[in-house]
Protein backbone atom coordinates (compact mmCIF):
# COMPACT_ATOMS: atom_id res chain seq x y z
CA UNK A 1 0.00 0.00 0.00
CA UNK A 2 1.21 3.39 -1.49
CA UNK A 3 -0.79 5.83 0.13
CA UNK A 4 -0.13 7.05 3.48
CA UNK A 5 -2.31 6.97 6.65
CA UNK A 6 -2.31 10.38 8.70
CA UNK A 7 -4.27 11.21 11.86
CA UNK A 8 -3.79 14.87 13.73
CA UNK A 9 -4.47 14.87 16.94
CA UNK A 10 -4.89 17.61 19.98
CA UNK A 11 -4.62 16.09 23.47
CA UNK A 12 -3.78 16.24 27.35
CA UNK A 13 -3.63 14.25 30.13
CA UNK A 14 -7.60 15.14 30.63
CA UNK A 15 -8.97 14.01 27.78
CA UNK A 16 -9.59 10.57 25.77
CA UNK A 17 -8.44 11.62 22.42
CA UNK A 18 -4.75 10.33 22.54
CA UNK A 19 -6.76 6.95 23.52
CA UNK A 20 -9.52 7.30 20.47
CA UNK A 21 -6.22 7.65 17.64
CA UNK A 22 -4.63 4.38 19.35
CA UNK A 23 -7.36 2.27 19.58
CA UNK A 24 -8.40 3.52 15.76
CA UNK A 25 -4.76 3.22 15.07
CA UNK A 26 -4.12 -0.29 16.30
CA UNK A 27 -7.40 -1.50 14.37
CA UNK A 28 -5.75 -0.08 11.17
CA UNK A 29 -2.59 -2.06 11.52
CA UNK A 30 -4.90 -5.35 12.59
CA UNK A 31 -5.23 -5.10 8.81
CA UNK A 32 -2.81 -3.10 7.15
CA UNK A 33 0.50 -4.35 9.08
CA UNK A 34 3.25 -2.47 6.41
CA UNK A 35 1.18 1.17 6.14
CA UNK A 36 2.74 3.97 6.54
CA UNK A 37 0.88 6.03 9.70
CA UNK A 38 1.66 9.34 10.72
CA UNK A 39 0.84 11.33 13.15
CA UNK A 40 0.60 14.86 13.31
CA UNK A 41 0.24 16.57 16.78
CA UNK A 42 1.12 20.32 17.91
CA UNK A 43 3.36 21.46 20.09
CA UNK A 44 1.63 20.74 23.83
CA UNK A 45 0.56 17.33 22.94
CA UNK A 46 3.97 16.06 21.73
CA UNK A 47 5.34 17.38 25.54
CA UNK A 48 2.49 14.72 26.80
CA UNK A 49 3.17 11.16 24.98
CA UNK A 50 5.28 10.02 27.10
CA UNK A 51 4.99 7.16 30.10
CA UNK A 52 1.85 5.65 29.68
CA UNK A 53 0.96 8.13 26.75
CA UNK A 54 3.81 6.89 24.72
CA UNK A 55 2.20 3.23 23.79
CA UNK A 56 0.81 4.98 20.88
CA UNK A 57 4.29 5.47 19.00
CA UNK A 58 4.17 1.77 18.76
CA UNK A 59 1.95 1.42 16.49
CA UNK A 60 3.06 4.61 13.83
CA UNK A 61 5.76 5.05 11.24
CA UNK A 62 6.86 8.77 12.26
CA UNK A 63 5.21 11.52 14.27
CA UNK A 64 5.35 14.91 12.59
CA UNK A 65 5.43 18.06 15.76
CA UNK A 66 3.13 21.45 13.91
CA UNK A 67 3.74 24.84 15.86
CA UNK A 68 0.28 26.15 15.87
CA UNK A 69 -0.45 29.80 17.32
CA UNK A 70 0.31 30.33 20.74
CA UNK A 71 -3.24 32.08 21.45
CA UNK A 72 -5.58 29.65 20.09
CA UNK A 73 -7.43 26.68 22.09
CA UNK A 74 -7.49 23.44 21.83
CA UNK A 75 -9.97 23.16 19.62
CA UNK A 76 -8.57 25.60 17.71
CA UNK A 77 -5.49 23.83 17.48
CA UNK A 78 -7.31 20.55 16.55
CA UNK A 79 -9.09 22.50 13.63
CA UNK A 80 -5.52 24.50 12.51
CA UNK A 81 -4.09 21.01 11.98
CA UNK A 82 -7.04 19.72 10.06
CA UNK A 83 -7.03 22.30 7.53
CA UNK A 84 -3.28 22.98 7.10
CA UNK A 85 -2.70 18.94 6.94
CA UNK A 86 -1.61 19.26 3.19
CA UNK A 87 1.50 21.55 3.81
CA UNK A 88 2.79 18.87 6.60
CA UNK A 89 2.48 15.66 5.20
CA UNK A 90 4.69 14.83 1.76
CA UNK A 91 2.61 12.12 -0.88
CA UNK A 92 -0.75 11.10 -1.16
CA UNK A 93 -2.72 10.59 2.13
CA UNK A 94 -5.72 9.25 3.73
CA UNK A 95 -6.42 11.04 6.62
CA UNK A 96 -8.83 9.75 9.38
CA UNK A 97 -10.24 11.05 12.64
CA UNK A 98 -9.33 9.75 15.77
CA UNK A 99 -13.13 8.95 16.50
CA UNK A 100 -13.22 5.84 14.16
CA UNK A 101 -12.35 1.56 14.03
CA UNK A 102 -11.06 0.09 10.71
CA UNK A 103 -12.30 -2.95 10.10
CA UNK A 104 -10.13 -3.99 6.95
CA UNK A 105 -7.44 -3.61 4.37
CA UNK A 106 -7.35 0.12 3.01
CA UNK A 107 -5.21 -1.51 -0.05
CA UNK A 108 -8.25 -0.01 -2.62
CA UNK A 109 -7.32 3.44 -1.78
CA UNK A 110 -4.32 3.39 -4.23
CA UNK A 111 -6.11 2.82 -6.91
CA UNK A 112 -7.99 6.23 -5.92
CA UNK A 113 -7.79 8.42 -9.03
CA UNK A 114 -9.50 11.61 -8.06
CA UNK A 115 -7.39 14.62 -6.58
CA UNK A 116 -9.24 14.76 -3.02
CA UNK A 117 -12.10 12.12 -1.83
CA UNK A 118 -14.35 12.62 0.63
CA UNK A 119 -18.13 11.02 2.19
CA UNK A 120 -21.57 13.20 2.36
CA UNK A 121 -21.83 14.16 5.87
CA UNK A 122 -24.51 11.72 7.18
CA UNK A 123 -24.63 10.81 4.02
CA UNK A 124 -26.98 13.14 3.04
CA UNK A 125 -26.91 16.23 0.76
CA UNK A 126 -27.60 19.21 2.42
CA UNK A 127 -31.33 19.92 1.13
CA UNK A 128 -32.02 16.02 3.22
CA UNK A 129 -29.75 17.18 5.76
CA UNK A 130 -31.38 17.32 9.38
CA UNK A 131 -28.88 20.41 10.06
CA UNK A 132 -29.42 21.88 7.11
CA UNK A 133 -30.81 25.04 8.64
CA UNK A 134 -27.50 25.21 10.77
CA UNK A 135 -25.51 24.65 7.75
CA UNK A 136 -27.58 27.76 5.67
CA UNK A 137 -26.89 30.18 8.49
CA UNK A 138 -23.33 29.00 8.72
CA UNK A 139 -22.89 29.57 5.78
CA UNK A 140 -24.64 32.85 5.86
CA UNK A 141 -21.86 33.93 8.70
CA UNK A 142 -18.68 32.67 6.81
CA UNK A 143 -19.88 33.73 3.41
CA UNK A 144 -20.76 30.72 1.90
CA UNK A 145 -23.02 30.83 -1.00
CA UNK A 146 -24.63 27.55 -1.98
CA UNK A 147 -26.12 26.63 -5.24
CA UNK A 148 -27.32 23.95 -6.60
CA UNK A 149 -23.92 23.43 -8.70
CA UNK A 150 -22.09 22.68 -5.54
CA UNK A 151 -25.20 20.82 -3.26
CA UNK A 152 -22.48 18.82 -1.27
CA UNK A 153 -21.58 18.61 2.28
CA UNK A 154 -18.81 16.85 2.56
CA UNK A 155 -17.84 14.93 5.98
CA UNK A 156 -13.86 15.62 6.99
CA UNK A 157 -13.31 12.75 8.91
CA UNK A 158 -11.82 10.41 6.40
CA UNK A 159 -10.22 12.46 3.52
CA UNK A 160 -8.55 10.92 0.52
CA UNK A 161 -5.90 13.58 -0.87
CA UNK A 162 -3.53 12.97 -3.77
CA UNK A 163 -0.36 15.41 -3.87
CA UNK A 164 -0.64 17.98 -6.39
CA UNK A 165 -0.76 21.97 -6.98
CA UNK A 166 -4.63 22.06 -6.85
CA UNK A 167 -4.72 19.88 -3.34
CA UNK A 168 -2.26 22.42 -1.74
CA UNK A 169 -4.15 25.54 -3.08
CA UNK A 170 -7.42 23.95 -2.20
CA UNK A 171 -5.79 23.35 1.99
CA UNK A 172 -4.51 27.08 1.44
CA UNK A 173 -8.07 28.24 1.12
CA UNK A 174 -9.67 25.84 3.31
CA UNK A 175 -7.91 27.07 6.08
CA UNK A 176 -7.54 30.73 5.01
CA UNK A 177 -11.66 30.39 5.21
CA UNK A 178 -11.30 28.52 8.58
CA UNK A 179 -9.77 31.22 10.10
CA UNK A 180 -12.35 34.02 8.80
CA UNK A 181 -15.06 31.92 9.48
CA UNK A 182 -13.46 31.50 13.32
CA UNK A 183 -13.89 35.28 13.79
CA UNK A 184 -17.45 34.74 12.65
CA UNK A 185 -18.06 32.61 15.32
CA UNK A 186 -18.13 29.83 13.30
CA UNK A 187 -15.18 27.42 14.60
CA UNK A 188 -16.49 24.37 12.73
CA UNK A 189 -13.92 22.82 10.21
CA UNK A 190 -17.04 21.51 7.93
CA UNK A 191 -18.69 24.90 6.74
CA UNK A 192 -15.38 26.50 5.51
CA UNK A 193 -14.74 23.07 3.62
CA UNK A 194 -18.21 23.35 2.28
CA UNK A 195 -16.95 26.68 1.42
CA UNK A 196 -13.75 25.99 -0.44
CA UNK A 197 -15.09 23.18 -1.94
CA UNK A 198 -17.70 25.81 -3.83
CA UNK A 199 -14.86 27.89 -4.96
CA UNK A 200 -12.98 25.10 -5.82
CA UNK A 201 -14.67 21.95 -6.66
CA UNK A 202 -12.48 19.20 -7.59
CA UNK A 203 -13.79 16.60 -4.22
CA UNK A 204 -15.35 13.49 -5.51
CA UNK A 205 -17.82 11.74 -3.42
CA UNK A 206 -16.38 8.23 -2.57
CA UNK A 207 -18.41 4.92 -1.60
CA UNK A 208 -20.03 5.46 2.28
CA UNK A 209 -17.66 2.15 3.19
CA UNK A 210 -14.85 4.50 3.51
CA UNK A 211 -16.67 6.67 5.90
CA UNK A 212 -19.59 4.64 7.76
CA UNK A 213 -21.28 7.59 9.87
CA UNK A 214 -22.44 4.28 12.07
CA UNK A 215 -25.43 6.63 14.19
CA UNK A 216 -25.86 8.63 11.08
CA UNK A 217 -27.57 6.51 7.98
CA UNK A 218 -24.39 4.69 7.90
CA UNK A 219 -26.12 1.58 8.93
CA UNK A 220 -26.49 -0.12 4.71
CA UNK A 221 -22.91 1.11 4.65
CA UNK A 222 -21.64 -1.08 7.54
CA UNK A 223 -21.48 -4.62 5.73
CA UNK A 224 -18.91 -3.69 3.68
CA UNK A 225 -17.55 -1.07 5.79
CA UNK A 226 -14.05 -0.05 5.87
CA UNK A 227 -13.82 2.82 8.05
CA UNK A 228 -16.58 2.84 10.59
CA UNK A 229 -16.78 6.76 12.26
CA UNK A 230 -18.72 6.79 15.70
CA UNK A 231 -19.13 10.72 16.15
CA UNK A 232 -17.49 11.50 19.68
CA UNK A 233 -17.80 14.51 19.65
CA UNK A 234 -21.43 14.77 18.65
CA UNK A 235 -22.81 13.27 21.24
CA UNK A 236 -21.81 15.18 24.72
CA UNK A 237 -25.55 15.05 25.75
CA UNK A 238 -25.15 13.73 29.64
CA UNK A 239 -28.42 11.69 28.88
CA UNK A 240 -27.40 10.58 25.56
CA UNK A 241 -27.35 6.69 25.51
CA UNK A 242 -25.42 5.06 22.43
CA UNK A 243 -26.05 1.73 21.17
CA UNK A 244 -22.61 1.70 19.94
CA UNK A 245 -19.93 0.57 22.18
CA UNK A 246 -17.04 2.54 21.15
CA UNK A 247 -18.83 6.03 22.69
CA UNK A 248 -18.46 4.68 25.98
CA UNK A 249 -15.65 6.74 27.31
CA UNK A 250 -15.12 4.45 30.36
CA UNK A 251 -13.58 2.02 27.20
CA UNK A 252 -10.95 4.89 26.70
CA UNK A 253 -10.40 5.84 30.35
CA UNK A 254 -9.84 1.98 30.73
CA UNK A 255 -6.49 2.26 28.37
CA UNK A 256 -5.75 5.82 29.83
CA UNK A 257 -4.94 4.27 33.25
CA UNK A 258 -3.70 0.93 31.92
CA UNK A 259 -1.43 2.47 29.50
CA UNK A 260 -2.39 -0.48 26.78
CA UNK A 261 -5.15 -2.02 25.00
CA UNK A 262 -6.33 -5.49 26.93
CA UNK A 263 -7.62 -8.63 25.34
CA UNK A 264 -11.33 -7.87 26.03
CA UNK A 265 -10.84 -4.43 24.02
CA UNK A 266 -8.89 -6.20 21.50
CA UNK A 267 -11.38 -8.39 20.76
CA UNK A 268 -14.29 -5.72 20.87
CA UNK A 269 -11.52 -4.14 17.57
CA UNK A 270 -11.77 -7.31 16.10
CA UNK A 271 -15.93 -7.24 16.15
CA UNK A 272 -16.18 -3.55 15.72
CA UNK A 273 -19.35 -4.22 13.33
CA UNK A 274 -21.41 -6.18 15.89
CA UNK A 275 -20.39 -3.57 18.93
CA UNK A 276 -23.89 -2.31 19.58
CA UNK A 277 -25.56 -2.68 23.08
CA UNK A 278 -28.15 -5.42 23.64
CA UNK A 279 -30.92 -2.81 23.47
CA UNK A 280 -32.31 -0.37 20.89
CA UNK A 281 -34.47 0.54 17.85
CA UNK A 282 -34.35 1.76 14.39
CA UNK A 283 -36.44 4.62 13.69
CA UNK A 284 -37.07 6.46 10.43
CA UNK A 285 -39.51 8.91 8.42
CA UNK A 286 -41.66 11.41 11.24
CA UNK A 287 -40.59 8.99 14.16
CA UNK A 288 -36.95 10.16 14.07
CA UNK A 289 -37.96 13.56 13.07
CA UNK A 290 -40.32 13.77 16.35
CA UNK A 291 -37.02 12.79 18.69
CA UNK A 292 -35.19 16.39 17.37
CA UNK A 293 -38.49 18.28 18.45
CA UNK A 294 -38.16 20.70 21.66
CA UNK A 295 -41.42 18.77 23.33
CA UNK A 296 -39.66 15.93 23.10
CA UNK A 297 -36.12 17.25 24.57
CA UNK A 298 -38.58 18.44 27.58
CA UNK A 299 -39.80 14.75 27.97
CA UNK A 300 -36.85 13.37 27.82
CA UNK A 301 -35.46 15.76 30.89
CA UNK A 302 -37.91 15.25 32.98
CA UNK A 303 -38.10 11.45 32.75
CA UNK A 304 -34.05 11.70 33.43
CA UNK A 305 -33.94 14.85 36.05
CA UNK A 306 -37.54 14.38 37.87
CA UNK A 307 -38.62 10.40 37.37
CA UNK A 308 -40.80 10.42 40.08
CA UNK A 309 -42.40 13.54 38.91
CA UNK A 310 -43.00 12.19 35.55
CA UNK A 311 -44.57 8.61 36.80
CA UNK A 312 -47.50 10.75 38.50
CA UNK A 313 -48.14 12.32 35.04
CA UNK A 314 -47.66 8.99 33.47
CA UNK A 315 -50.14 7.52 35.81
CA UNK A 316 -52.70 10.39 35.13
CA UNK A 317 -52.38 10.18 31.30
CA UNK A 318 -53.18 6.26 31.51
CA UNK A 319 -55.89 6.76 33.83
CA UNK A 320 -57.13 9.28 31.39
CA UNK A 321 -56.52 6.72 28.74
CA UNK A 322 -59.04 3.87 30.71
CA UNK A 323 -61.64 6.40 30.83
CA UNK A 324 -61.67 7.21 27.21
CA UNK A 325 -61.60 3.54 26.08
CA UNK A 326 -64.43 3.15 28.82
CA UNK A 327 -66.77 5.41 27.14
CA UNK A 328 -65.90 4.10 23.61
CA UNK A 329 -67.35 0.75 24.59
Amino acid sequence: MNTKIVYAVVSNEKDIYLEQTLVSIYSLRLYNSNVNVALVVDEDTDRTIQGKRAEILKYITNKIVVKTPSQYTQVQRSRYLKTTLRKHVKGDYLFIDSDTIITSSLEDIDTFTEEIGAVLDKHLYIKEHPAKQNIYQWAQQIGWKITEATPQYFNSGVFYVKDTPNTHEFYKRWNSFWIAGSKNKVNLDQPSLGKTYSSMPIIKEIDGIWNCQILENGLKYLYNAKIIHYFSSCHNDPLYESPYLFLDKKLFIRIKEEGHISQEIDTMIRNAKSAFSLHYQIFTGKNLQLFSTYPYFIIRNLYNNNPLFYKRIDRFLAAIGKIKRKFKK
